[in-house]
């Protein structure tokens, strides 16, 4: 039986990094060992041995390891989907995905490497957690030689995790007009699913009920200005939230507020080429949204006859 560690965070040390723009705290008495990846300029390794865990004979050794990069938001969307026990490229001995949770405003993924994918490889299992912002994926990895470590170390883990900041993000949270809505409301959003209504719907009405919130609550202030295409980032964020959860647009829906919350603020770092498929999008939505009013115009005067009005779409 290995002893569950946990500490005490009054005294740790802050590591920094400008260039990908995040930080992190841990112990003071923990190593920074990552000239051990010299090679990968994208890799930090914190370990509580200086050797780092590849060179250490220590069986109790583990490493904090943060990895930043742009393909690892393919894994990133791979996992998102997935639901909780589920294993990714359908292996016994796969990765397997524990649960959806938010870091600093993001939706992050939590998954489990057991040691037997790595073990004729000679590596290590890990515990992860995955969040994405913008073109990067974060990976935040505890690593052991033995998983009966790794255990032993969740609560710890979940300090550290507790500790990581997004540099860029909090300097940009001070200046949001419209503040943390959540905070002020405490409480999801109760969402009625209407006949013919999609998960699509249901994230539609999710994200204006908290645009309206923003406004009410902060009365005197700027309101929060999102654009149409921002707006449908938003709902087809919170849809694919809802999907993977198993969701269906039935009744009464709770749509938590911090999801919508991070589906707006995940929609400023909009790419220019997603910035333009949904804004194209907006424009042939609201076309269409016009040719319905139209229809239903028409509609109104041939009540009770035999006339069927149609518009033909080029």
């Amino acid at each position: 039986q290995v002893q569950q560690v946990k500490s005490d965070i009054s005294n740790w040390q802050t590591y920094r990094n400008d260039k990908y723009g995040f930080e992190i705290e841990y112990p003071s008495d923990w190593f920074d060992v990552s000239w051990k990846e010299e090679r990968a300029s994208n890799v930090f390794i914190l370990s509580n041995n200086s050797s780092g865990l590849s060179d250490s004979s220590e069986t109790n050794t583990v490493e904090l390891q943060i990895v930043v990069s742009t393909s690892g938001g393919e894994i990133f969307d791979k996992l998102k989907p997935l639901r909780q026990g589920e294993v990714l490229y359908d292996k016994p001995e796969g990765i397997i995905k524990l649960s959806d949770l938010t870091i600093v405003g993001h939706l992050a993924l939590r998954v489990r490497y057991p040691q037997s994918i790595f073990r004729s490889l000679s590596l290590f299992g890990s515990e992860q957690v995955w969040v994405k912002k913008g073109q990067k994926a974060y990976m935040l990895g505890l690593f052991a030689k033995e998983e009966k470590y790794i255990e032993a170390n969740l609560a710890f883990f979940d300090q550290i995790l507790s500790t990581f900041r997004f540099i860029e993000e909090e300097k940009q949270s001070l200046n949001l007009p419209w503040g943390s809505v959540c905070q002020e409301l405490g409480s999801p959003f109760l969402i009625e699913a209407s006949s013919g209504d999609t998960l699509t719907h249901i994230g539609r009405k999710a994200t204006q009920d908290y645009i309206t919130s923003a406004i009410i609550l902060n009365i005197g202030k700027k309101p929060p200005a999102f654009s149409q295409a921002q707006r449908i980032f938003a709902e087809d964020y919170i849809k694919d939230y809802l999907a993977a959860k198993g969701i269906v647009p039935t009744g009464h829906i709770e749509v938590a507020c911090e999801l919508v919350e991070i589906a707006l603020m995940s929609s400023l770092d909009l790419t220019p080429a997603q910035r333009e498929n949904l804004e194209t999008y907006a424009r042939s939505s609201f076309e269409l949204d016009e040719l319905r009013e139209l229809l239903e115009l028409i509609r109104g005067p041939l009540e009770g006859t035999d006339i069927q009005p149609y518009i033909i779409i080029p």
